[in-house]
């Protein structure tokens, strides 16, 4: 939130759209600044899994990231934001990034990027605004001993067209679509057993009205999403997963004032309903959970998880809000939503209170509860799973910038989150809602901003845990990283801009290997685990640098060095057929970047 409202100058703009070793991917520098987990799934926030952060697309859940875990969205078509504690508007999750597509501006523009990782070519009109890019294939497989065999590149688009606009009515149609395909064969022979397929993409298509005459306002939205997650090894193994989806969202508010001795009091109310067929064919390993420990290698003949069908899923929620101004420094926000999630009905009040301490503090305090429907992988098929539910609770203090958008700002902030009724797997694929968790810490933000000069330090210190049952030993979680930080400073000279970036991040968790045995039926050697999380990685730590020129008034050009001192920390292991030997799995390597910007 903080670092939103200093994006609305031009200079802070800049110096996040071109954060060093992000090369223009949006969601990566956000997930820098808001010291997100980075994991191979997607983000993880305040101990949150990677799939109950939502990834959202004009306000509907839209697939984000390609097979490489680089964001589908630019910074020409989006404007973003990561919510820790979303309101009561947003359901089905603990935390989202949001994504909102670019309207279109009142002028003409076409600029043109091209790097030696992308090209991207972008239009805007008075009337609509588009963009399109185009990843080159990185070099790295997903494996050891595997080769890619087949160069596709991975392709982006984003658009927005006004079909109607009168004084109190906007109407407009956003499209935003992704397809991402890569193919692998081993080394040094081509085995068809190891030949690996990836493709994934995702359409949405969405109509929004946007609303406002006098106290009155309204945003209304309809969505379709089509989207297609194909892994395919070998002739036997495959897992194929379809999803349609049709959604609708509206939300009405009235602005009012002077009621029961209120300054201000904002109403609003609101629903939405998705309904999704998930089209599915499997014939692959059993799906990976938190608490059952993997390597993360699948033998080529494990069939154990076996489905064909289609499954519907259906979530049909409401809320409503009242933000009023108790006194001219007290602020409250309070609202109540609904779900019901298939036959699961669940109520969910959320709120918060902010109290402006001067002219530059404001002390803040939410708490919130949250449900997330049991829709992830496996967990679409035990039809007997009920919602997990967790409870959040926060206070931070912030200070601002001063009235110009200069100087000093920052937060001081502290959390806790409670995690019940969680999805947990026995071991055999037996799936029930017996697991509890525990995140709480402390963040801290200082930013400067003057005389050309931005920097900007954050920190996190944190504690997340997982029990299986409530009777169980408290584990680490799989994404436990207790202590981030991360620092940037940006210097605008001229027609320089010079630009650096440091992180510094606590090592995963792990589960090590203590041994394997044979089996002898399938002819492989099964890992034998020693406790579940008990070993953790080395610390990673990375030097980012980007240095930019304009070259007259539309064109620039930059050169960009990810992890300057070639710091490639362990993030894992592979290993040998029987698991005596192990190899491990580092950060990618130092990686330039050249690219140039001109606009037509």
């Amino acid at each position: 939130m903080l670092l939103a409202r200093a994006t609305h100058a031009d200079e802070l703009r800049d110096a996040l759209e071109r954060a060093p070793g992000t090369v223009g991917d949006p969601v990566a520098t956000l997930a820098q600044t808001e010291l997100a987990v980075v994991t191979p799934e997607g983000l993880s926030i305040d101990g949150a899994m990677p799939f109950e952060v939502r990834t959202l697309v004009d306000g509907f859940e839209t697939p984000m990231f390609h097979l490489d875990r680089r964001s589908a969205v630019s910074w020409w078509g989006s404007t973003l934001a990561i919510e820790h504690a979303p309101g009561v508007q947003w359901g089905n999750g603990v935390g989202q990034v949001d994504v909102v597509t670019q309207s279109p501006k009142p002028w003409w523009s076409v600029p043109v990027t091209a790097t030696t990782v992308d090209a991207q070519l972008a239009v805007n009109a008075p009337d609509r605004r588009g963009v399109g890019r185009i990843w080159w294939p990185l070099e790295d497989a997903p494996g050891p001993h595997l080769t890619r065999v087949h160069t596709v590149p991975a392709l982006d688009a984003q658009y927005s067209q006004v079909i109607a606009s009168t004084r109190h009515l906007l109407v407009r149609a956003n499209g935003y679509g992704t397809v991402d395909s890569q193919h692998y064969d081993a080394e040094p022979v081509a085995h068809p057993d190891q030949h690996l397929t990836l493709f994934r993409s995702a359409f949405r298509l969405t109509l929004e009205e946007l609303y406002a005459r006098g106290p009155w306002s309204g945003t209304f939205a309809q969505s379709v999403l089509s989207a297609t997650d194909v892994v395919e090894r070998g002739d036997l193994q495959r897992r194929d997963e379809g999803q349609t989806s049709f959604a609708a969202r509206n939300e009405l508010r009235r602005a009012l004032s002077g009621v029961a001795g209120l300054a201000k009091l904002d109403l609003a109310a609101g629903a939405e309903a998705q309904v999704t067929a998930h089209v599915l064919d499997i014939a692959y390993a059993i799906d990976p959970h938190e608490n059952v420990p993997t390597t993360g290698i699948v033998a080529p003949d494990d069939l154990s998880h076996v489905f064909e069908g289609t499954i519907w899923t259906s979530d049909v929620g409401a809320w409503t809000s009242a933000t009023t101004q108790l006194a001219p420094n007290l602020h409250a926000i309070t609202g109540l939503r609904a779900d019901l999630f298939g036959t699961d009905f669940a109520l969910q009040p959320r709120g918060s209170l902010d109290v402006d301490l001067d002219a530059r503090h404001v002390a803040s305090l939410s708490a919130g509860a949250y449900r997330r429907a049991p829709t992830y992988a496996d967990e679409l098929e035990h039809s007997e799973l009920h919602p997990e539910r967790t409870s959040r609770i926060a206070f931070d203090v912030e200070r601002r910038t001063d009235a110009l958008g200069r100087g000093t700002f920052g937060t001081v902030g502290f959390y806790y989150v409670d995690r019940t009724n969680l999805v947990e797997d026995d071991g055999t694929g037996k799936l029930a809602n017996t697991g509890r968790g525990t995140t709480y810490g402390a963040s801290a933000s200082a930013g400067y901003y003057a005389h050309h000069w931005f920097a900007l330090a954050n920190l996190v210190v944190e504690h997340s845990d997982r029990q299986v049952t409530p009777t169980t030993r408290a584990r680490p979680f799989e994404y436990a990283q207790p202590m981030r930080l991360d620092l940037r400073v940006t210097r605008f000279l001229g027609p320089w801009q010079f630009a650096a970036h440091w992180a510094l991040r606590e090592g995963l968790p792990y589960t090590r290997v203590a041994g394997a045995h044979y089996d002898a039926d399938r002819d492989v050697y099964l890992p034998d685990f020693a406790t579940l999380y008990a070993e953790r990685f080395p610390w990673q730590h990375q030097l980012d640098l980007r240095v930019d020129r304009a070259l007259g008034n539309h064109l620039r050009a930059y050169v960009d060095i990810a992890n300057v001192y070639d710091a490639r920390a362990t993030i894992g292991w592979d290993y040998n057929f029987n698991f005596t030997e192990r190899r491990a799995v580092t950060t990618p390597a130092i990686a330039p970047t050249l690219g140039i910007r001109g606009e037509l």
